[in-house]
Protein backbone atom coordinates (compact mmCIF):
# COMPACT_ATOMS: atom_id res chain seq x y z
CA UNK A 1 0.00 0.00 0.00
CA UNK A 2 1.16 3.57 -1.22
CA UNK A 3 1.99 6.02 1.30
CA UNK A 4 0.15 9.05 2.09
CA UNK A 5 2.85 11.44 0.39
CA UNK A 6 1.39 14.59 -1.10
CA UNK A 7 4.08 16.80 -2.67
CA UNK A 8 7.51 14.96 -1.57
CA UNK A 9 9.87 14.19 -4.33
CA UNK A 10 13.31 11.85 -4.08
CA UNK A 11 16.08 13.79 -5.74
CA UNK A 12 17.41 12.67 -8.75
CA UNK A 13 21.56 11.75 -7.50
CA UNK A 14 19.31 9.24 -4.83
CA UNK A 15 17.52 7.51 -7.42
CA UNK A 16 20.65 7.38 -9.78
CA UNK A 17 22.58 6.10 -6.51
CA UNK A 18 19.46 3.13 -5.32
CA UNK A 19 19.57 2.01 -8.93
CA UNK A 20 23.16 1.69 -9.35
CA UNK A 21 24.15 -0.50 -5.93
CA UNK A 22 20.53 -2.64 -6.41
CA UNK A 23 22.54 -3.25 -10.30
CA UNK A 24 25.97 -3.57 -8.50
CA UNK A 25 24.24 -6.29 -5.54
CA UNK A 26 22.10 -7.93 -7.80
CA UNK A 27 24.86 -8.63 -10.98
CA UNK A 28 26.76 -10.05 -7.73
CA UNK A 29 24.32 -12.32 -6.95
CA UNK A 30 22.76 -11.18 -3.69
CA UNK A 31 19.48 -11.83 -3.51
CA UNK A 32 16.42 -9.27 -4.43
CA UNK A 33 14.93 -8.59 -0.92
CA UNK A 34 18.80 -8.64 1.19
CA UNK A 35 19.94 -6.12 -1.64
CA UNK A 36 16.70 -4.13 -0.95
CA UNK A 37 17.96 -4.26 2.80
CA UNK A 38 21.59 -3.72 2.15
CA UNK A 39 20.92 -0.56 0.57
CA UNK A 40 18.05 0.75 2.89
CA UNK A 41 19.81 -0.17 5.88
CA UNK A 42 22.40 2.87 4.52
CA UNK A 43 19.83 5.54 3.73
CA UNK A 44 19.31 8.35 5.85
CA UNK A 45 15.95 8.94 7.72
CA UNK A 46 14.06 10.68 4.98
CA UNK A 47 10.91 9.99 2.53
CA UNK A 48 12.86 7.95 0.08
CA UNK A 49 13.79 5.36 3.29
CA UNK A 50 10.33 5.25 4.02
CA UNK A 51 9.33 4.23 -0.30
CA UNK A 52 11.98 1.37 0.02
CA UNK A 53 10.78 0.19 3.38
CA UNK A 54 7.59 -0.23 2.23
CA UNK A 55 8.45 -2.09 -0.84
CA UNK A 56 10.76 -4.83 0.52
CA UNK A 57 7.77 -5.22 2.81
CA UNK A 58 5.67 -5.83 -0.50
CA UNK A 59 8.34 -7.86 -1.91
CA UNK A 60 8.55 -10.13 1.60
CA UNK A 61 4.75 -10.79 0.85
CA UNK A 62 5.21 -11.90 -2.55
CA UNK A 63 4.81 -8.75 -5.05
CA UNK A 64 6.94 -8.20 -8.07
CA UNK A 65 9.29 -5.78 -7.69
CA UNK A 66 7.79 -3.58 -10.39
CA UNK A 67 4.40 -3.91 -8.53
CA UNK A 68 6.04 -2.76 -5.80
CA UNK A 69 7.42 0.76 -7.37
CA UNK A 70 4.28 1.20 -9.30
CA UNK A 71 2.78 2.27 -5.89
CA UNK A 72 4.67 5.10 -5.91
CA UNK A 73 4.61 6.79 -9.36
CA UNK A 74 6.17 10.32 -7.96
CA UNK A 75 8.89 8.57 -7.00
CA UNK A 76 9.10 5.47 -9.96
CA UNK A 77 8.31 6.78 -13.36
CA UNK A 78 6.16 4.50 -15.61
CA UNK A 79 9.85 4.13 -17.53
CA UNK A 80 11.41 3.12 -14.58
CA UNK A 81 8.58 0.84 -13.60
CA UNK A 82 7.93 -0.98 -16.96
CA UNK A 83 11.93 -1.75 -17.46
CA UNK A 84 11.98 -3.47 -14.42
CA UNK A 85 9.08 -5.20 -15.74
CA UNK A 86 10.19 -6.11 -18.80
CA UNK A 87 13.63 -7.00 -16.69
CA UNK A 88 11.85 -9.49 -14.56
CA UNK A 89 9.82 -11.25 -17.24
CA UNK A 90 13.33 -11.75 -19.22
CA UNK A 91 15.30 -12.61 -15.98
CA UNK A 92 17.67 -9.63 -17.18
CA UNK A 93 17.23 -7.53 -14.27
CA UNK A 94 20.67 -6.49 -13.51
CA UNK A 95 20.70 -5.96 -17.00
CA UNK A 96 17.74 -3.59 -17.00
CA UNK A 97 19.21 -1.62 -13.87
CA UNK A 98 22.07 -0.87 -15.33
CA UNK A 99 20.07 0.56 -18.55
CA UNK A 100 17.96 2.47 -16.60
CA UNK A 101 20.84 4.00 -14.75
CA UNK A 102 22.52 5.05 -18.00
CA UNK A 103 19.42 6.61 -19.08
CA UNK A 104 18.41 8.43 -15.88
CA UNK A 105 22.26 9.19 -15.55
CA UNK A 106 22.21 10.99 -19.24
CA UNK A 107 19.02 12.72 -18.80
CA UNK A 108 20.05 14.09 -15.68
CA UNK A 109 23.41 16.00 -17.14
CA UNK A 110 21.59 17.03 -19.98
CA UNK A 111 19.43 19.06 -17.82
CA UNK A 112 21.83 20.14 -15.71
CA UNK A 113 23.90 21.52 -18.08
CA UNK A 114 20.55 23.34 -19.70
CA UNK A 115 19.69 25.14 -16.05
CA UNK A 116 23.59 25.90 -15.31
CA UNK A 117 23.65 27.43 -18.87
CA UNK A 118 20.41 29.91 -17.54
CA UNK A 119 21.82 30.71 -14.33
CA UNK A 120 24.01 33.15 -15.54
CA UNK A 121 21.46 35.04 -17.69
CA UNK A 122 19.19 34.72 -15.11
CA UNK A 123 21.58 36.47 -12.45
CA UNK A 124 22.03 39.40 -14.90
CA UNK A 125 18.66 40.04 -15.17
CA UNK A 126 17.89 39.93 -11.40
CA UNK A 127 20.82 41.84 -10.64
CA UNK A 128 19.50 44.78 -13.80
CA UNK A 129 15.96 44.93 -12.15
CA UNK A 130 17.56 45.29 -8.76
CA UNK A 131 19.48 48.20 -10.31
CA UNK A 132 17.07 49.82 -12.21
CA UNK A 133 14.71 49.51 -9.56
CA UNK A 134 17.24 51.52 -6.89
CA UNK A 135 17.48 54.06 -9.45
CA UNK A 136 14.25 54.76 -10.60
CA UNK A 137 12.85 54.81 -6.58
CA UNK A 138 15.68 56.77 -5.23
CA UNK A 139 18.02 58.13 -7.21
CA UNK A 140 16.10 59.64 -9.89
CA UNK A 141 13.40 61.34 -7.02
CA UNK A 142 16.36 62.79 -5.95
CA UNK A 143 17.64 64.66 -8.42
CA UNK A 144 13.99 65.54 -9.85
CA UNK A 145 13.72 67.57 -6.81
CA UNK A 146 16.58 69.30 -7.83
CA UNK A 147 15.80 69.98 -10.77
CA UNK A 148 12.83 71.25 -10.44
CA UNK A 149 14.43 74.30 -8.35
CA UNK A 150 16.40 74.91 -10.70
CA UNK A 151 13.53 75.39 -13.10
CA UNK A 152 14.40 75.36 -17.52
CA UNK A 153 13.49 73.29 -19.83
CA UNK A 154 14.91 69.70 -19.03
CA UNK A 155 16.15 67.67 -22.30
CA UNK A 156 13.65 65.15 -23.57
CA UNK A 157 15.32 62.19 -22.50
CA UNK A 158 15.55 63.45 -18.87
CA UNK A 159 11.75 64.22 -19.01
CA UNK A 160 11.27 60.97 -19.95
CA UNK A 161 13.24 59.26 -17.27
CA UNK A 162 11.69 61.84 -14.85
CA UNK A 163 7.91 60.60 -16.11
CA UNK A 164 9.09 57.09 -15.92
CA UNK A 165 10.02 57.30 -12.29
CA UNK A 166 6.57 58.81 -10.96
CA UNK A 167 4.77 56.60 -12.40
CA UNK A 168 6.53 53.70 -11.07
CA UNK A 169 6.66 55.12 -7.57
CA UNK A 170 3.16 55.41 -7.93
CA UNK A 171 1.91 51.87 -8.85
CA UNK A 172 5.13 50.05 -8.17
CA UNK A 173 2.64 47.33 -6.88
CA UNK A 174 1.28 46.79 -10.68
CA UNK A 175 5.02 45.02 -11.79
CA UNK A 176 5.13 42.42 -9.49
CA UNK A 177 1.09 42.09 -10.40
CA UNK A 178 2.10 42.48 -14.06
CA UNK A 179 4.29 39.28 -14.02
CA UNK A 180 2.28 37.51 -11.85
CA UNK A 181 -0.45 37.77 -14.06
CA UNK A 182 1.51 37.04 -17.25
CA UNK A 183 2.53 34.05 -15.81
CA UNK A 184 -0.63 32.64 -14.37
CA UNK A 185 -2.00 33.61 -17.85
CA UNK A 186 0.89 31.51 -19.68
CA UNK A 187 0.01 28.47 -17.39
CA UNK A 188 -3.72 28.84 -18.54
CA UNK A 189 -2.86 29.17 -21.86
CA UNK A 190 -0.98 26.18 -21.95
CA UNK A 191 -3.71 23.66 -20.86
CA UNK A 192 -5.63 24.56 -23.57
CA UNK A 193 -4.26 22.10 -26.52
CA UNK A 194 -4.41 25.05 -29.52
CA UNK A 195 -2.36 27.29 -27.62
CA UNK A 196 -0.10 24.57 -26.27
CA UNK A 197 0.70 23.21 -30.08
CA UNK A 198 1.15 26.88 -31.01
CA UNK A 199 3.74 28.14 -28.47
CA UNK A 200 5.21 24.55 -29.14
CA UNK A 201 5.51 25.65 -33.13
CA UNK A 202 6.48 28.98 -32.25
CA UNK A 203 9.27 27.96 -29.47
CA UNK A 204 10.78 25.28 -32.47
CA UNK A 205 10.81 28.05 -35.32
CA UNK A 206 12.87 30.44 -32.73
CA UNK A 207 16.29 30.52 -33.68
CA UNK A 208 18.93 28.31 -31.87
CA UNK A 209 16.30 28.11 -29.36
CA UNK A 210 14.41 25.89 -31.52
CA UNK A 211 17.38 24.05 -32.49
CA UNK A 212 18.00 23.00 -29.13
CA UNK A 213 15.00 22.03 -28.10
CA UNK A 214 14.49 19.80 -31.48
CA UNK A 215 17.82 18.02 -30.25
CA UNK A 216 16.58 17.85 -26.45
CA UNK A 217 13.78 15.70 -27.75
CA UNK A 218 15.55 14.01 -30.45
CA UNK A 219 18.01 12.66 -28.27
CA UNK A 220 15.33 12.18 -25.32
CA UNK A 221 13.23 10.21 -27.69
CA UNK A 222 15.80 7.58 -29.18
CA UNK A 223 17.45 7.44 -25.87
CA UNK A 224 14.58 6.17 -24.22
CA UNK A 225 12.84 4.45 -26.86
CA UNK A 226 16.23 2.24 -27.95
CA UNK A 227 16.90 1.65 -24.59
CA UNK A 228 13.14 0.67 -23.88
CA UNK A 229 13.40 -2.06 -26.87
CA UNK A 230 17.17 -3.21 -25.73
CA UNK A 231 15.50 -4.16 -22.29
CA UNK A 232 12.90 -6.07 -23.89
CA UNK A 233 10.00 -3.89 -23.36
CA UNK A 234 7.48 -4.01 -27.29
CA UNK A 235 8.04 -1.22 -29.18
CA UNK A 236 4.29 -0.58 -29.05
CA UNK A 237 4.38 0.06 -25.43
CA UNK A 238 8.05 1.75 -25.62
CA UNK A 239 6.59 4.40 -27.91
CA UNK A 240 3.49 4.81 -25.09
CA UNK A 241 6.36 5.72 -22.46
CA UNK A 242 7.96 7.65 -24.66
CA UNK A 243 5.54 9.88 -25.64
CA UNK A 244 4.16 9.87 -22.33
CA UNK A 245 7.45 11.49 -21.00
CA UNK A 246 7.59 13.99 -23.80
CA UNK A 247 5.87 17.27 -23.31
CA UNK A 248 6.34 19.17 -26.95
CA UNK A 249 2.84 18.83 -28.71
CA UNK A 250 4.26 18.01 -31.82
CA UNK A 251 6.50 14.92 -30.76
CA UNK A 252 3.61 13.72 -29.21
CA UNK A 253 1.22 13.87 -31.62
CA UNK A 254 4.36 12.39 -34.23
CA UNK A 255 4.91 9.58 -31.92
CA UNK A 256 1.19 8.70 -31.54
CA UNK A 257 0.94 8.77 -35.64
CA UNK A 258 4.25 6.72 -35.33
CA UNK A 259 1.92 4.01 -32.89
CA UNK A 260 -0.83 3.63 -34.43
CA UNK A 261 1.14 3.12 -38.29
CA UNK A 262 2.90 -0.02 -36.54
CA UNK A 263 0.32 -1.07 -35.02
CA UNK A 264 -1.73 -1.93 -37.78
CA UNK A 265 1.64 -3.29 -39.70
CA UNK A 266 3.97 -0.51 -40.47
CA UNK A 267 7.74 -0.46 -39.97
CA UNK A 268 9.27 2.27 -37.68
CA UNK A 269 11.23 3.98 -40.75
CA UNK A 270 8.06 4.40 -42.83
CA UNK A 271 5.91 5.81 -39.50
CA UNK A 272 8.43 8.59 -38.48
CA UNK A 273 9.46 10.01 -41.95
CA UNK A 274 5.80 10.93 -42.48
CA UNK A 275 6.65 13.44 -39.89
CA UNK A 276 8.56 16.57 -40.46
CA UNK A 277 9.39 16.51 -37.01
CA UNK A 278 12.58 14.25 -37.25
CA UNK A 279 15.11 14.57 -39.53
CA UNK A 280 15.38 12.19 -42.71
CA UNK A 281 18.91 11.61 -41.31
CA UNK A 282 17.26 9.88 -38.43
CA UNK A 283 14.55 8.11 -40.12
CA UNK A 284 17.06 6.20 -42.64
CA UNK A 285 19.84 5.24 -39.69
CA UNK A 286 16.24 4.04 -37.91
CA UNK A 287 15.88 1.87 -41.58
CA UNK A 288 19.62 0.33 -41.38
CA UNK A 289 19.09 -0.65 -37.64
CA UNK A 290 15.31 -2.51 -38.65
CA UNK A 291 17.53 -3.95 -41.60
CA UNK A 292 20.38 -4.92 -39.58
CA UNK A 293 18.54 -6.25 -36.66
CA UNK A 294 20.18 -3.90 -34.10
CA UNK A 295 17.42 -0.84 -34.04
CA UNK A 296 18.34 -0.60 -30.23
CA UNK A 297 22.08 0.42 -30.78
CA UNK A 298 21.14 2.71 -33.78
CA UNK A 299 18.83 4.85 -31.36
CA UNK A 300 21.23 4.80 -28.96
CA UNK A 301 23.58 6.15 -31.10
CA UNK A 302 22.05 8.74 -32.42
CA UNK A 303 21.34 10.02 -29.24
CA UNK A 304 24.58 10.78 -28.41
CA UNK A 305 24.89 12.20 -31.53
CA UNK A 306 22.21 14.77 -30.52
CA UNK A 307 22.77 15.17 -26.87
CA UNK A 308 26.48 16.35 -28.52
CA UNK A 309 24.79 18.63 -30.50
CA UNK A 310 22.56 19.58 -28.01
CA UNK A 311 25.49 20.61 -25.99
CA UNK A 312 27.05 22.43 -28.47
CA UNK A 313 23.51 24.56 -28.82
CA UNK A 314 23.87 25.34 -25.02
CA UNK A 315 27.48 26.86 -25.42
CA UNK A 316 26.31 28.97 -28.34
CA UNK A 317 23.44 30.18 -26.31
CA UNK A 318 25.53 31.16 -23.62
CA UNK A 319 27.93 32.58 -25.47
CA UNK A 320 25.57 34.62 -27.17
CA UNK A 321 23.49 36.09 -24.29
CA UNK A 322 25.97 36.71 -21.78
CA UNK A 323 27.24 39.78 -23.91
CA UNK A 324 23.55 40.25 -25.23
CA UNK A 325 22.76 40.87 -21.86
CA UNK A 326 25.56 42.70 -20.89
CA UNK A 327 25.19 45.04 -23.62
CA UNK A 328 21.75 45.89 -23.49
CA UNK A 329 22.31 46.83 -19.24
CA UNK A 330 25.03 48.88 -20.15
CA UNK A 331 22.41 51.08 -22.90
CA UNK A 332 20.22 51.08 -20.08
CA UNK A 333 22.08 52.23 -16.99
CA UNK A 334 23.97 54.33 -19.86
CA UNK A 335 20.86 56.30 -20.83
CA UNK A 336 19.82 57.28 -16.91
CA UNK A 337 23.04 58.45 -16.20
CA UNK A 338 23.11 60.15 -19.37
CA UNK A 339 19.38 61.64 -18.61
CA UNK A 340 20.68 62.31 -14.55
CA UNK A 341 23.94 64.23 -15.34
CA UNK A 342 23.15 66.13 -18.93
CA UNK A 343 21.36 68.83 -17.18
CA UNK A 344 24.00 69.11 -14.70
CA UNK A 345 26.49 69.68 -17.24
CA UNK A 346 24.32 72.32 -18.61
CA UNK A 347 23.42 73.98 -15.25
CA UNK A 348 24.55 77.65 -16.07
CA UNK A 349 21.84 77.78 -18.83
CA UNK A 350 19.05 76.03 -16.97
CA UNK A 351 19.09 78.64 -14.19
CA UNK A 352 16.18 81.29 -14.53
Amino acid sequence: MALFSPNKTVPMKQLLHFTRQLSILISAGTPLIKSLNTICDQMPEDYFKEVISTVIKDVENGSALSNALSQYPEVFSHLFVNMVKAGEAGGLLPNVLKRIDHFLNHSHRLKEKVKLATMYPAFVLIMAVIILTVLTAFVVPSFTKVFKDLGGNLPFATQVLIAISSVLNKVWWLIPLFFFGLFAGYKAGMKNPAVKDFMDRLRLRTPLIGELIRNIEISRFTRLLGTLIMSGVPILEALKITKDTTDNSLFINAIEAMHDKIEKGGDVYSSMLEHGIFPRILSTMVSVGEESGQIDKILLQVADEYEEQAEDTISALTGLLEPLLIVVMGIIVGFIVMALFFPIFTLGGMVK
